[in-house]
């Protein structure tokens, strides 16, 4: 069994998963770990990675068939934009490690190629595990990984808050960080800006109406 599986769902150009791919490889020392792609079309990856095949139904739907067919104890969800820095996966791990009797999920942080870092994860006043990390025993409890309903966005979020609501914890990893490929990441097309509408009418829908979101969403720790 491996301890980590990193799934990177992917429906771009071969030059930029194969990018994130090099930089997990060459950051990421010590640990027992796989990289899962899962792609719509045939990719050449590296021998040890595995290549799932999917439909390109979604980048949710993608993301489950990963986590169904992952060996790690702990599965972490990574764009196929994003580069690793130095240490990042080890530091996360080693935060995972520390609460691996409680329910938690851990999030790196996100660069620009500048070198500045973005406040991706904080929205409706709380601070969410952008491509989370978990222990696999633990998502049964909480209902799933990512609920498919999503298309694209917000199933990270609606993860974090699952996990808050059962009295779980959520912590923003400092010394844990995500390049972003800006210059390589193409825009949100029209139809990836609808699914965000839709995925945002979907998750307001959830968790602000008939008062389901309770006080407990409002305790993570600021950074």
């Amino acid at each position: 069994m491996k301890e980590l599986s990193i799934i990177i769902p992917t429906i771009r150009p071969p030059n930029l998963i194969n990018l994130c791919i090099e930089s997990i490889l060459n950051t990421t020392k010590d640990i027992n770990y796989e990289i899962i792609v899962i792609s719509p079309i045939d990719l050449s990856v590296p021998k040890n990675v595995r290549l799932l095949k999917d439909e390109g139904r979604s980048k949710h739907v993608a993301i489950q068939l990963g986590i169904e067919q992952s060996k790690g104890e702990y599965v972490l969800t990574v764009a196929d934009y994003h580069n690793c820095e130095p240490d990042s996966i080890n530091n996360l791990m080693k935060v995972m490690r520390k609460h691996e009797d409680e329910l938690f999920i851990a999030s790196p942080r996100f660069k620009d190629l500048d070198g500045s870092i973005r406040l991706t994860n904080y929205l409706y006043q709380v601070y969410y595990a952008s491509c989370p990390c978990i222990k696999k025993s633990y998502i049964k409890q909480i209902g799933g990984f990512i609920d498919t309903c999503y298309l694209d966005y917000f199933g990270d979020i609606d993860l974090s808050y699952r996990v808050l609501e059962q009295n779980g914890k959520v912590e923003i990893i400092k010394d844990s960080f995500l390049l972003i490929r800006n210059d390589l990441k193409e825009a949100a097309t029209l139809e990836k800006q609808k699914n965000g509408e839709l995925d945002k009418e979907i998750f307001e829908k959830k968790w602000f109406r008939g008062n389901r979101v309770s006080s407990n969403l409002y305790t993570v720790k600021d950074l």
